[in-house]
C-alpha cells in the first residue's frame, strides 16, 4: 500500500471516530438535559408533558 493511500485510509478511519464521539456526546447531553423554565413560561404555556422532570428558576 502506498504512504498516500495509507494516510488516507488513517485519516478517513480518524475522522469516523470523531464523529462517532461526538455523536455519543451529544446523544447522553440530550438525555440528560436540565431544563429550567421561568415562572412565567409556565404561566403561559402550561407543564411540559407528564411524567417529565420541571425545575423552575427564577
Amino acid at each position: 500500500m502506498r504512504a498516500r493511500t495509507r494516510r488516507l485510509y488513517t485519516f478517513g478511519i480518524a475522522a469516523l471516530l470523531l464523529l462517532a464521539a461526538a455523536g455519543i456526546v451529544f446523544v447522553s447531553f440530550r438525555q440528560n438535559a436540565n431544563l429550567f423554565y421561568t415562572p412565567r413560561i409556565l404561566a403561559e404555556k402550561g407543564l411540559p408533558k407528564s411524567g417529565s422532570e420541571v425545575k423552575v428558576g427564577g
